[in-house]
């Protein structure tokens, strides 16, 4: 099967940015997959709820009280030094280039064949070696990883974080925030990822 790819200019007022788009829709495709699953991604709500959950929790007094889906009603002390006055930091961690760090198996490759014009005007081909952008597999493929990723965040790293395809939003107290980031690149550059190394957080959420 062949697929045309194609570029989309997306314009800022800092810089233009030429994304590849593989239309596996004009190729049939993305017809012959179906999904079985609903995507599940914590949007702004979620991350508004959960922003405010503890901030409700860390007002509470000397200790917290958490109900839990099966009726347990979960207890600790909380630490002096968060009970008052505690500033909250956050960070939005962005896997860089996150479909290309992700490879086909072989038996696909057969279906990512992709045709690309040269600027003579004569077309090009190549085989796809990592998940497309552009097909509807890849999206729910890709999600299936991401949130593996972001289990291993909360059980390894103890971060407070969400999960939006290739974006992990993450919340810390001050005084630990540096750490927590520290905690989470060391454990995406322990399984391989990259992720783009910029501000590590921000004041005041």
């Amino acid at each position: 099967m062949v697929s045309r790819r194609f570029l989309v200019a997306q314009v800022s007022q800092e810089k233009t940015k030429y994304r590849a788009i593989d239309d596996m829709k004009e190729s049939g495709v993305n017809s012959a997959y179906f999904a079985l699953e609903r995507l599940r991604l914590d949007d702004v709500d979620h991350i508004a709820a959960l922003a405010a959950r503890l901030a409700a929790l860390s007002a509470e007094g000397e200790v917290v009280s958490i109900p839990l889906s099966d009726g347990t009603l979960m207890q600790g002390p909380l630490r002096a030094d968060f009970r008052s006055g505690i500033r909250w930091q956050g960070r939005c961690l962005d896997l860089s280039k996150a479909y290309r760090q992700v490879p086909l198996s072989s038996g696909a490759r057969r279906f990512a064949v992709l045709l690309v014009q040269r600027p003579c005007g004569s077309w090009a081909y190549f085989v796809g070696q990592a998940l497309l952008f552009g097909a509807c597999a890849a999206v729910h493929s890709f999600n299936r990883v991401s949130k593996s990723i972001h289990h291993l965040m909360i059980h390894y790293g103890s971060s407070v974080c969400g999960q939006y395809f290739d974006d992990f939003p993450l919340l810390e107290p001050c005084q630990s925030a540096a750490m927590s980031s520290r905690s989470v690149e060391h454990l995406l550059q322990s399984l391989g990822w990259r992720f783009a190394e910029g501000l590590r957080q921000r004041d005041s959420l």
